[in-house]
């Protein structure tokens, strides 16, 4: 959800400069568009199409279910699932922030019931193949 929420947010919601990305216009998003016209959208569109902002990434991670990787984190609890990264593979993980978004306090939309439903359907097999409720 969370993820969803920040391209939402940060690649069409607020755009300080007034432009989306030019991959994410391609794609018929426009600056300010709102919640329901975006699912809408993404939901009409090939899966071959989707920008990967917001493909379901168990399409990257999983072939038929099968996973690809041998470990699958969550930001949610990054630095206990580097810690066991760097156990897993004997090599030292630093991380940066390089691509820091601004707090949802500062750019807060309504997000309604049926467009949450919707967000979770659409990402149900993430949320069940990638260990979330």
């Amino acid at each position: 959800m969370e993820r969803f929420l920040s391209f939402y947010q940060n690649k069409i919601f607020y755009r300080p400069k007034g432009t989306v990305a030019p991959s994410i216009s391609e794609a018929g998003f426009r600056v300010g568009m709102p919640l329901g016209e975006v699912l809408d959208r993404i939901e009409k569109t090939a899966e071959s199409e989707l920008d990967p902002h917001i493909a379901p990434q168990n399409w990257f991670v999983f072939d038929r279910k099968r996973s690809r990787v041998n470990f699958i984190g969550h930001v949610e609890r990054l630095a206990e699932d580097l810690e066991k990264l760097e156990k897993l593979s004997g090599v030292p993980v630093e991380l940066g922030h390089y691509n820091k978004s601004p707090t949802r306090e500062q750019h807060r939309f309504e997000l309604a019931d049926r467009d949450a439903a919707r967000i979770r359907e659409f990402y149900a097999e993430d949320f069940a193949l990638l260990g979330y409720d």
